[in-house]
């Protein structure tokens, strides 16, 4: 692997390992890092809908959207099994 994806690769890992500590104190935090790497806005709407899914807990729907932003990749397969 050359050093660009071994960066890219360390960088995701440690995202994925700040999240999994912490996700509601911490994704908050890794949307405001990617606005500062997304100079070109490729990922904006993204960002978006999930800093709206975080910010409105006044509905159910809404809540229990938000709330499969915090499973784990196992949780996520039992639900759809």
């Amino acid at each position: 692997m050359a050093l660009k994806e071994n960066m890219e690769a360390f960088a995701v890992k440690q995202a994925l390992f700040y999240l999994d500590r912490d996700p509601e104190k911490n994704l908050p935090k890794l949307l405001d890092w990617l606005d500062r790497l997304d100079r070109k806005g490729t990922l904006k709407s993204q960002r978006k809908a999930v800093r709206e899914a975080l910010g409105s807990k006044d509905s159910n729907q809404e809540s229990r959207d938000a709330d499969f932003l915090f499973r784990t990749p196992e949780e996520l397969l039992e639900l759809l099994l």
